[in-house]
């Protein structure tokens, strides 16, 4: 069979095999491991490091934004990053695909306790524009409020 006719299984990025052939044992991931509490029309959701050691995780961080996003009740949806070290580039399409979500009905995505690394990742990709940032005691470091599409 040629390589380039066969389907991919998304999720892990192999092919799969024909049907009737058993299925290769892969790694599963647990949905990643975060902590979100509310606050009236507020949640805040805590990532863990590992949410960003696996793309599977950093996914399913991200479904999990967009669910959030899609509940009535929430106004602002806070990511507390504090404890995250670094940031994958997948990790930062699952933050800007949030942000234009909430953007398209009202709502706000904030990133609390951004440490330095993180934050100039944020300021090499320009989505320190478009974030509000706030450290540990609520204060505004940066405040975004562009749209994703100017200055690009």
């Amino acid at each position: 069979m040629n390589f380039f006719n066969q389907r991919f299984d998304r999720r892990h990025d192999r092919p799969t095999p024909p049907s009737g052939l058993p299925t290769p044992d892969l790694p599963s991931h647990s949905s990643a491991p975060l902590m979100i509490s509310w606050s009236n029309d507020r949640a805040k959701l805590a990532p863990t490091a590992d949410c960003f050691r696996h793309l599977d995780m950093t996914r399913d961080l991200g479904r999990e934004m967009l669910l959030l996003l899609d509940d009535p009740k929430l106004r602002v949806l806070c990511i507390d990053l504090s404890g995250i070290v670094w940031i994958s580039s997948e990790a930062l399409t699952q933050f800007a695909r949030a942000h234009y979500r909430a953007s398209q009905s009202g709502k706000e995505v904030v990133l609390e306790n951004v440490g330095s690394v993180v934050r100039n990742v944020l300021h090499l990709t320009r989505l320190d524009r478009i974030f509000e940032q706030l450290n540990e005691q609520g204060g505004v470091v940066s405040s975004g409020g562009d749209s994703l599409r100017s200055n690009f």
